[in-house]
């Protein structure tokens, strides 16, 4: 494997451990989880969408096929019978 293969399939790995911590996020947003710290939510907007940003526009830059990725994904959500997520990573790869 090349050096540039494996930094973007190292990229794409970063990529979703990211993805889960905007799904986490979002749920605790969603259901107030342990309730919600106004400081962490100031800080996702005021910084860590800015990463996320970054992030997608290397995706495209790039184009990074991410389709391999996210059949991994789906299959590892499937297993915690997470089937909104499922559900949501099948509509994706339609639209792509």
């Amino acid at each position: 494997m090349s050096k540039k293969n494996r930094d973007i399939e190292l990229f794409i790995v970063d990529i979703f451990v990211g993805m889960q911590k905007v799904v986490n996020f979002r749920n605790v947003i969603a259901h107030g989880y342990f309730g919600i710290d106004i400081d962490e939510v100031w800080d996702v907007l005021t910084e860590k969408l800015k990463l996320l940003k970054k992030d997608l526009a290397l995706i495209i830059e790039n184009r990074i096929d991410l389709t391999e990725a996210v059949a991994s994904e789906i299959v590892q959500y499937k297993k915690l019978n997470d089937l909104k997520i499922v559900n949501f990573l099948n509509a994706l790869t339609k639209k792509v």
